[in-house]
């Protein structure tokens, strides 16, 4: 069973973080939308654009189970004094994604 402290503990911090890696990827979005003439494309795709809003939300999540893994050990303290390492990779790795995805959105892709 988890203790409810190191599920408060690990809520308190991911929650937290979720509002700068949102920032991060609001401001790609609106970076490539402000060089290009993505505006237009990306009005058009809107529902795309939420949709991979969403997605890259629930991803986020998948944070939360290594968290508590890690807190469950007996690498918890150090584990909870570097999480900010895996925050920041994870928003680095969906900072690319977001990259990819709004460059490419609209573009014209071959078919293979």
């Amino acid at each position: 069973m988890i203790d409810r402290a190191v599920l408060a503990d690990s809520i308190r911090f991911w929650e937290t973080g979720r509002l700068g890696y949102n920032g991060v990827l609001a401001a790609i979005l609106l970076m490539v939308a402000a060089g290009t003439e993505s505006w237009e494309v990306i009005g058009r795709h809107f529902g795309a654009v939420i949709g991979l809003g969403a997605v890259a939300n629930v991803l986020y999540c998948a944070a939360y189970p290594v968290d508590l893994i890690m807190q469950a050990t007996p690498a918890r303290t150090q584990w909870r004094r570097w999480r900010w390492i895996a925050w920041c990779a994870g928003v680095a790795f969906s900072a690319l994604l977001a990259v990819v995805a709004a460059l490419g959105v609209g573009a014209d892709v071959p078919a293979f």
